[in-house]
């Protein structure tokens, strides 16, 4: 309080100044702080009119945290990435108040409130936030490393913390900073003295769906779907009807449905398929011709077409550096009973003896070893002849990446659905087998304790997420933004709207919402918002960085909302550093 205040203001206003002030300079305790909108407001009129130089801010720390631990990356909270989104939206949306029960508190009084917003959620049971309703603004950061290996992880948080002065080995020299104003900006954001009276709350994230890192953009950006509802699809109905539906209607079904999820000839082309007007799939390919009907050997002529599963597993040899060749290939059937509708059987299982010799067994993805091969006398032909013999030309063949599995085998079919191809999420990206068995079928498949993959397992995950889909439908996927709402179109429309009805956060700062990253990601994830300011910055080295602190700026045209992705690369053209650029962004933001 400085020596003019008391001429300021009233005695009334003196005390009331009083009270805020000791509610607003509590953090760390179990005081919520600063949580009513009207409370913030006042208080900063209050500290205005009486030419204060306190300054108050809202801050988040999480329950039982040992700030003098905070450097040592091991003491770190673990937190899941939708703990991060939780808290994001809860600020901007207004349902900030941990245990509140997703009330918000700038509309307390309208009991429908709760009922009638879609997305009603708060931070995180873990974390407290003091001074809720004294947030001014939210700025978001990502830094997309491009580096691999060690040059990446030379840019994590975690690696810089441990090679900080203070914890830096002897004769790592290169990680030593000289003084305290060469020490690392993480440090001291994260250290119980912070960095211009501010400090950073450090915390391990998950980021991981299945096995497979999920983009944060994708993570922290979207509002998540409504729950679908309950009802079952008429297809899922018929196959719990139990036995009185007739066993041979239900695989006519389910053959009918994967048949619609078989690939175009066009696409397989463009997949790089084998086909039979292309040049290279004529040395040694051989194609499926036989129709159902025509086998001789089949007890039942007029049967309906098979359903397939195939993998194959390769190892290297001398057909030069890049020789692959097949050592495993395992075909599965499809035959559900009323029992065990997904059930299977193996109809080959082999072990193939390359033609050339084998320099590399890739045991750690193939599973295949020196020893399994020892008795292998079964060569490339052999197993053409066998699947020419099982499948026909209008069966239906399952696999993952199934191309490869065919120029594997030499073989030539047209009836192919692709899990690669089938479970391929919007944006293009085609998911791992492991991927997809861990998130659609609660199944890990290629662990470690497998030593490497095994055929029949593969196959078997193949055939499962194909039938799945085909009972279960579209909504049986990877789920990306399909159905997601972007935060950025959520506060557009909210914005639209009239100002009582807005979220508090968003009725009183009233700033622009500013985008800045890769021209790329802002056409993907901004699009066509009239209300977002988008800026193009394609690399953390460009200029357009210095917009960051100028929407921070209080003094400037300060941004409600800065969201920016800087991509960063290990080389190093200009002679500055990654982290140099990494810790100047830092300092803008928090300066």
């Amino acid at each position: 309080m400085t020596v003019n205040e008391s001429n300021q203001l009233s005695k009334k206003e003196k005390g009331k100044l009083k009270k805020l002030k000791g509610r607003a300079s509590s953090p760390g305790t179990n005081s919520p702080g600063i949580t009513n909108i009207e409370d913030a407001l006042e208080l900063r009129s209050l500290l205005k009119k009486s030419n204060s130089d306190d300054t108050f801010g809202p801050s988040v720390h999480h329950v039982q945290y040992d700030p003098s631990k905070s450097q040592d990356p091991h003491n770190w909270k673990q937190t899941e990435g939708s703990d991060h989104r939780h808290l994001i939206q809860s600020l901007l949306l207004g349902f900030w108040q941990s245990g509140n029960n997703g009330q918000d508190n700038n509309n307390n009084k309208n009991k429908k409130r709760k009922s009638t917003r879609d997305n009603d959620v708060c931070i995180p049971s873990w974390c407290r936030l003091h001074n809720g309703a004294l947030v001014e603004n939210i700025s978001v950061i990502e830094f997309s490393i491009s580096a691999s290996g060690d040059d990446a992880t030379l840019l994590m948080p975690s690696h810089r913390l441990r090679f900080n002065k203070t914890n830096a080995s002897a004769t790592d020299k290169s990680s030593v900073y000289q003084d305290d104003e060469e020490q690392c900006i993480l440090a001291k954001l994260v250290s119980e003295k912070g960095f211009k009276g501010k400090r950073a709350l450090p915390m391990s994230c998950k980021l991981f769906q299945g096995d497979r890192p999920r983009h944060i953009t994708d993570l922290l950006m979207y509002l998540e779907p409504k729950p679908k509802s309950n009802k079952k699809s008429k297809t899922k109905l018929k196959a719990e009807e139990g036995p009185d539906v007739d066993n041979e209607d239900q695989y006519i079904d389910i053959f009918e449905m994967l048949e619609s999820l078989t690939m175009t000839t066009q696409r397989m082309r463009k997949e790089g398929y084998p086909m039979k007007c292309n040049p290279e799939s004529d040395h040694k390919y051989v194609s499926t011709y036989l129709k159902r009907d025509q086998k001789a050997q089949d007890p039942n002529p007029a049967s309906t077409p098979i359903i397939f599963a195939i993998d194959c597993e390769m190892v290297r040899t001398s057909e030069g550096p890049e020789g692959i060749e097949l050592a495993r290939v395992t075909l599965l059937q499809f035959c559900p009973t009323i029992a065990e509708p997904e059930k299977y059987v193996v109809v080959l299982d082999e072990l193939v003896k390359p033609t050339n010799q084998i320099t590399d067994y890739l045991t750690k993805w193939s599973g295949i070893t020196a020893s399994m091969m020892e008795g292998a006398t079964t060569r490339l032909e052999h197993v053409q002849a066998k699947l020419l013999s099982i499948i026909c030309e209008d069966d239906i063949l399952i696999g993952q990446s199934t191309e490869n599995d065919l120029k594997a085998c030499r073989l030539i079919h047209m009836k192919v659905i692709d899990t690669a191809i089938l479970f391929q999420s919007e944006g293009g990206r085609k998911h791992s087998l492991k991927h997809l068995s861990a998130v659609l079928l609660k199944k890990k498949i290629q662990n470690d304790q497998s030593n490497g993959h095994c055929s029949e397992e593969d196959a078997a995950a193949a055939l499962l997420l194909a039938v799945r889909r085909a009972r279960l439908g579209d909504g049986f996927q990877i789920h990306g933004k399909i159905g997601k709402k972007n935060i950025f179109g959520v506060i557009s429309n909210m914005r639209r709207k009239p100002n009582e009805v807005q979220p508090s956060y968003l009725r009183y700062n009233r700033g622009p919402i500013v985008c800045l990253g890769p021209n790329d990601w802002i056409q993907e994830h901004v699009g066509s918002q009239c209300l977002v300011n988008a800026l193009q910055c394609d690399n953390i080295s460009s200029s357009a960085t210095k917009a960051i602190a100028s929407y921070l700026r209080p003094s400037g045209r300060r941004a409600s909302i800065l969201w920016s992705r800087l991509s960063i690369d290990s080389s190093d053209p200009d002679g500055k550093t990654a982290n140099d650029k990494i810790d100047h962004v830092i300092v803008s933001e928090w300066s």
